[in-house]
């Protein structure tokens, strides 16, 4: 008796053991689980800065000069657990953004494709802008209409995807995006209209009703862009996985015009820099700057390239806080004490005729 009366309490003790294993465990996880799950908000931090002529080449070769031309990007991270945005609101570089601000009333996989976009287009306009300053052969071939954003309120929200290409819109082709434009401005409100699109190498046609866009037109609630194609004598490669977004067009620009002309642009220096290229050569403001020249200074580069940007009263108006990247890149040097030396561009010929003669900052 003796012996399972202890028997008895050895398995009461196990029991009682178990019981308090298991809801210290599920009192942890009941605790924790408001931590760890994911919100709605992201985190904005520092993405690095990384030499190009270890990602462009023009016919196989690269850059070979001493010094290196630097891409400079942000990373965004989330749904982000509360843990993590605990400590992004620690961190100096870090910004804690909500879904909106991050996608823009798109979906992850409409932005996602539209960063691959203007990734391409990026790319694009470099190699038009470079190889016409080097002196080289190159044309554009027009593709289509991009679908770079569609209104909430379009007949076209659920029919067409950002991405798709349009070709006809009822039975006009559009050689740009003007054209479709226009065509639209002999439209009315109500009145139904065919669009054609290509997607995925197929071709697909859909109908749908103008809406009014504002006071003096309609439309259908689609943001067109023209869909280019560089053609050249030459190969050109961007060896770049996981970067999307167009802030690094100056930058490549810059790159693949010293592989063209050979010329050392960097005199033995690490220079970084970002900003936007357009068809006309200017130099567009980017987001993030204030991440991208930390990343800069502490990825060793002397200089950095920034987009000297024209405020309009359009900006002004809608956003009377807007600090110029310029000014905002000084601003960002002054708050961290950073060693690296700016150099304002509105274009191209100003990055290049400051790099070739070396006229920059000391």
């Amino acid at each position: 008796m003796m012996n399972d009366d202890n028997g008895k309490r050895i398995k009461q003790k196990i029991y009682r053991r178990n019981w308090i294993i298991a809801t210290l465990f599920l009192l942890i996880v009941i605790l924790l689980t408001p931590v760890v799950m994911p919100t709605k908000y992201y985190v904005e931090n520092l993405g690095g800065a990384k030499p190009l002529k270890d990602v462009i080449t023009i016919n196989g070769k690269n850059d070979q000069h001493s010094g290196s031309l630097m891409y400079t990007a942000v990373s965004i991270s989330g749904p982000s657990n509360l843990l993590n945005l605990g400590l992004a609101s620690l961190n100096p570089h870090a910004t804690i953004m909500d879904q909106k601000t991050v996608f823009n009333n798109q979906t992850p996989a409409e932005n996602k494709k539209l960063d691959e976009y203007y990734m391409l287009d990026a790319q694009n306009t470099a190699v038009a802008t470079a190889f016409k300053a080097a002196g080289e052969k190159v044309k554009l071939e027009y593709l289509g209409i991009y679908v770079l954003s569609i209104d909430a309120k379009s007949q076209f929200k659920n029919k067409l995807k950002v991405g798709d290409t349009i070709i006809k819109v009822d039975d006009l082709t559009v050689k740009n995006s003007q054209d479709f434009r226009n065509y639209l401005l002999t439209k009315k409100r109500g009145q139904t209209v065919k669009i054609t699109v290509k997607r995925d190498g197929n071709y697909l046609v859909e109908k749908g009703k103008l809406i009014k866009i504002n006071s003096k037109r309609a439309g259908i609630g689609l943001v067109p862009i023209d869909h280019t194609k560089v053609i050249t004598n030459k190969n050109v490669n961007f060896d770049l996985a996981n970067v999307g977004g167009p802030s690094a067009g100056l930058m490549f620009t810059l790159e693949l015009y010293s592989i063209l002309t050979g010329k050392d642009l960097t005199h033995g220096n690490k220079i970084a820099g970002t900003g936007t290229i357009e068809k006309d050569g200017s130099v567009g403001a980017i987001g993030g700057i204030d991440k991208k020249i930390v990343s800069a200074d502490k990825a060793g580069a002397k200089y950095f390239i920034a987009p000297d940007d024209v405020i309009t009263k359009e900006i002004k108006a809608s956003n009377p806080n807007y600090i110029n990247n310029y000014h905002e890149a000084l601003n960002t040097k002054k708050k961290f004490n950073l060693k690296i030396k700016i150099i304002p561009v509105k274009n191209f010929s100003e990055a290049l005729q400051a790099l070739e003669r070396n006229q920059i900052p000391n």
